[in-house]
């Protein structure tokens, strides 16, 4: 898949498809049908429920979308819609924590960096070939660090646009220990318009609510335990290789 926009200027029929994707429009009745079943937490034959809910849809002004694995398609998504953006950031050691905790890091025990990223001609080898010796360094560190140093690089890609249009950046961890209020002053630096109200979101608090603020911890802390002395000590080092050591929490 094309990255850049000169790449994608020379393959109108692939921009449409991207385009139909990012606007829940894609030709097929099964995406429909999943998107709109968990919408409405049903499933329906009814045409015209169906039909209800589409119309519904395309008369919002306003929708929230959320969008996993975008980061590479981010100057398509600025370019087509000019959004207003919240791109959560999480600590590399939780999130490598997360994919081996649901074991989706088989992807990287046996692909490499420099194919994800360097071998395709579809604009990631323009992006990402300054980093060409960090990468080759990174493969040799075993699973962890690959995926680490996949993650670190598309986070520096965000970072190299995040001037362009209203993006901000939403720390995780303070996300899941100040909830709302933290959320809110995020806001308040954008063109949204938006408040949430307080306690809509769960916060931390001395006093109270103990067993959620234990919940935010051990989402914030539990790689500690997850995670092998030598599979830390990897993710940070590659986290650190492409410049992206402050994406590290300190407890302190």
């Amino acid at each position: 898949m094309p990255y850049c926009a000169n790449i994608l200027d020379e393959f109108p029929g692939l921009r449409l498809h991207l385009e139909n994707m990012l606007v829940g429009a894609l030709p097929s009745h099964f995406v429909r049908m999943v998107r709109e079943s968990k919408k409405r937490g049903e499933e329906t034959d009814s045409r015209m429920a169906r039909l209800n809910y589409r119309i519904q849809e395309a008369l919002c002004r306003q929708v929230v979308v959320k969008l996993v694995r975008g980061a590479l398609i981010l100057p398509l998504i600025v370019d087509e819609f000019n959004p207003s953006i919240l791109h959560v950031r999480r600590d590399p050691r939780a999130v490598v924590a997360s994919y081996k905790r649901q074991a989706w890091t088989d992807w990287m025990e046996d692909s490499a960096l420099h194919d994800l990223l360097l071998s395709p001609n579809d604009g990631r080898r323009d992006i990402f070939q300054r980093w060409g010796d960090e990468i080759n360094k990174i493969d040799e560190m075993g699973y962890a660090a690959r995926v680490a140093g996949y993650w670190a690089l598309t986070e520096w890609y965000v970072d190299q646009h995040k001037e362009e249009s209203d993006i901000a950046l939403v720390s995780y961890e303070r996300l899941c220990l100040e909830g709302a209020d933290y959320l809110n002053d995020v806001f308040s630096h954008m063109n949204t318009g938006v408040q949430i109200e307080s306690g809509t979101l769960s916060r931390e608090s001395h006093t109270s609510n103990r067993s959620s603020n234990e919940k935010a911890k051990d989402r914030i802390w539990g790689w500690k335990s997850e995670m092998s002395p030598t599979e830390i000590r990897n993710v940070e080092a590659a986290v650190g290789m492409v410049g992206m050591s402050d994406s590290l929490i300190d407890r302190s």
